[in-house]
């Protein structure tokens, strides 16, 4: 059954009509901004960890436990104000275990935990763009 508002029929020679079709690679957007694996990439995906670690603090249920419902104020005003006090209170517990941690001397720097980068997959970074460049219609 279509859906409402779709045609019975797909118009002759479109995209709905043919079986199968063919793009260029020019033709389609890439999914991510950098090319999976580059430094770029690596830059732009390691952003995500620090942020996600600060969230997990926020929401724990032992600490802050912040949550929606979880104040019973009104007015946009009150609940920033709520959750700006919320957001100190992680800021100043973090700082303290990091000073706990590495005091007034920093640790040697410890090696990357997690995936490893892999350069190699850079080295492809240009083949696409030559391939990308053969696909554009000349100008």
């Amino acid at each position: 059954m279509p859906a409402l508002g779709a045609p019975a029929v797909a118009a002759p020679d479109s995209v709905c009509a043919r079986k199968y079709s063919t793009f260029q690679a020019a033709d389609l957007p890439l999914s991510q901004r950098e090319l999976y694996g580059s430094r770029k990439w690596f830059d732009s995906i390691n952003r995500r960890n620090p942020t996600e670690g600060f969230y997990g603090n926020l929401k724990d249920h032992a600490r802050e436990h912040f949550r929606r419902g979880g104040t019973r104020v009104m007015s946009i005003v009150k609940v920033g104000l709520i959750a700006a006090l919320n957001v100190a209170s992680v800021n100043l517990r973090m700082a303290t275990k990091w000073d706990a941690e590495h005091g007034s001397t920093h640790r040697v720097h410890r090696p990357r935990r997690g995936r490893p980068r892999n350069e190699q997959l850079s080295r492809h970074l240009e083949v696409f763009e030559r391939v990308a460049a053969l696909a554009r219609p000349p100008d």
